[in-house]
């Protein structure tokens, strides 16, 4: 498709001004076709499958699409740009003011949106010329062995192994997996790295079990289990033995996450095999509050086979999403005290149990008023 000039992309240009029927002395050109209902996405051909193949991860084109409809559905800012690669662009290249989240255009705190905002035609040019989205790419190179595990869980998977094994049903198993799919590309790219990792790491006849867990309120945590299989066992039997260990993983892994209410566990076999193939097995725990004896329980049961014990260590992963000319690495990993990090751990579940046990009594006493 050529563009105006024969240069860009060539996709629809975007008007957020441009209402109605006014769309039909404007070819090439969208803005709000119905601006009195509900706000439609409109893409060519093009477009769609550039933004599939940027964003594909669910969470991904889902955000970009309620960013784009927060910006161009806003009353008052009349958004205009070149074509829909101009929009992604700026969007991939701009974080807000907490790096954490994508935004088009970055307002300075506490200041009014403009009445106008132009994204021209340099933004996707820029983005395709951009060193740092080069070293991204090739940094999430790893994070498509995730998208490679939740393919074989849907091709290979067997719920009625997980149902004979322990207590979760095959639905309870189809919810794992939508919590692997939801993670976003970046988030991809962490947690493969997280599981990779210790699949090289692990030496022939060894158990290992990892956590990735970040220290935030409600979090999921993940934990990956390798278990070896001994040579006096069958595969059925070690598959049975090998979901028992990942269940006591997943269990206990609440006394190390302290914040964390879903806990998704995936079991691998230890790579220094002398036997042909492999598996994978999944088990998912979703639970908001345990009671003093519950965590007790689970106390007794860890120590009892030995899991997460005093020689666990903890790391700190420091990644950028572009990565930085000077990182030789995509993840930096920093050594914190082992001590200090279950401190902190205790301090911040102190800290968020207080605040809601307030928010309760708050919300009750609101309550009485009515």
């Amino acid at each position: 498709m050529a563009a105006k000039g024969g240069i860009g992309f060539g996709s629809f240009g975007v008007c957020s001004s441009l209402e109605g029927n006014a769309h039909l002395t404007a070819p090439f050109l969208i803005g709000l076709p119905e601006p009195s209902k509900q706000f439609v996405h409109v893409f060519d051909e093009g477009t769609i499958e550039l933004l599939m193949s940027e964003f594909d991860t669910a969470i991904d084109f889902i955000d970009y699409l309620k960013a784009r409809e927060a910006l161009l559905g806003r009353l008052g800012t009349d958004v205009t740009a070149f074509g829909e690669e101009e929009l992604m662009a700026a969007y991939l290249r701009t974080m807000d003011e907490s790096g954490i989240r994508h935004v088009f255009f970055n307002n300075p705190s506490g200041e009014p949106l403009p009445d106008m905002v132009v994204f021209d035609g340099s933004h996707y040019e820029g983005l395709d010329s951009d060193p740092g989205y080069k070293r991204k790419k090739l940094a999430d190179k790893i994070s498509y062995e995730w998208d490679a595990l939740i393919e074989r869980f849907i091709e290979y998977g067997d719920p009625s192994l997980h149902e004979r094994y322990v207590d979760q049903t095959a639905f309870e198993t189809e919810v794992g997996l939508r919590l692997l799919a939801a993670e976003s590309r970046f988030r991809r790219r962490q947690l493969a790295e997280a599981f990779v990792g210790a699949l090289r790491r692990v030496k022939p006849g060894d158990r290992l079990g990892r956590l990735v867990y970040g220290g935030v309120a409600d979090e999921t945590a993940f934990v990956f289990v390798i278990v070896p299989k001994r040579a006096d066992v069958s595969y059925a039997e070690y598959r049975q033995y090998r979901m028992s260990v990942l269940y006591a993983y997943v269990q206990t892994a609440r006394l190390k996450a302290a914040l964390a209410t879903t806990f998704v566990g995936i079991a691998f076999d230890n790579l220094h095999k002398d036997y042909k193939g492999g598996s994978e097995d999944l088990f998912v725990l979703s639970k908001n509050t345990w009671t003093e004896e519950e965590l007790a329980e689970l106390e007794r049961r860890r120590q009892e086979l030995g899991l997460w014990g005093p020689s666990m260590e903890y790391w700190r992963y420091r990644q950028d999403e572009f990565p930085q000319a000077t990182q030789a690495v995509a993840i930096q990993r920093i050594e914190i005290d082992n001590r200090k990090s279950l401190q902190s751990h205790d301090v911040e579940r102190r800290k968020t149990t207080k605040s809601r046990r307030k928010m309760q009594q708050q919300s009750k006493r609101r309550n009485r008023r009515r």
